[in-house]
C-alpha cells in the first residue's frame, strides 16, 4: 500500500519499478518523475462531491493512519470546545483528521460548525450513539448556555 495525493503517489522508484514489472536498465532516468507526470494524466482535474460511502469508508481509513483516532468511530454525536493549551492559553485546534473525517462524514454539520477551528468533533464506533445535526447543535448550544 502507498499514498497518493493529486499530484503523486507517496511511493520510492525501485518500489515502483518493481510492483509495475519495469526492468532495471543503466540510465533509466527519474523514473518515479516521470510516471507520476503519466499517472497525473488520469487524475480526475476536480473534486467529486458524490462520493459512495465506500469511498468514504476508504477515506476516512486512510485518514486514520496518519491520527491516534480508532477509524471505526465514524459515527457522529457531539461537538466540543478544546480546552486551553498550558503552554499560551490558546484554545486548542482541532486536527486536520477530525477536519477532514467531519468534512467527509458530516458536510451538513461541518457547514455550520466546522468554521471554528477550536470546536472538534466528536465520534463514536456504534451507530445507536449517532446524533442528527439537529441533535448536535441543539446540545452543543444547549451546553454554551448553561
Amino acid at each position: 500500500m502507498t499514498f497518493a495525493n493529486s499530484i503523486k503517489l507517496f511511493v520510492d522508484a525501485v518500489t515502483l519499478r518493481k510492483y509495475f514489472g519495469v526492468e532495471y536498465v543503466e540510465n533509466l532516468g527519474d523514473f518515479a518523475t516521470q510516471f507520476n507526470e503519466f499517472f497525473l494524466g488520469f487524475i480526475p482535474a476536480m473534486v467529486l462531491n458524490n462520493k459512495s460511502e465506500m469511498q468514504k469508508d476508504a477515506m476516512v481509513l486512510s485518514l486514520s493512519n496518519s491520527d491516534s483516532e480508532d477509524p471505526n468511530r465514524i459515527y457522529c454525536f457531539a461537538v466540543k470546545r478544546n480546552p486551553e493549551k498550558k503552554s499560551d492559553g490558546a484554545l486548542g485546534k482541532k486536527s486536520p483528521y477530525n477536519d477532514n473525517k467531519t468534512r467527509i462524514r458530516s458536510p451538513s454539520l461541518y457547514a455550520i460548525l466546522g468554521v471554528d477551528t477550536n470546536l472538534s468533533f466528536r465520534y463514536s464506533t456504534e451507530p445507536s450513539g449517532a446524533k442528527s445535526d439537529e441533535e448536535i447543535i441543539a446540545n452543543w448550544t444547549k451546553n454554551l448556555n448553561s
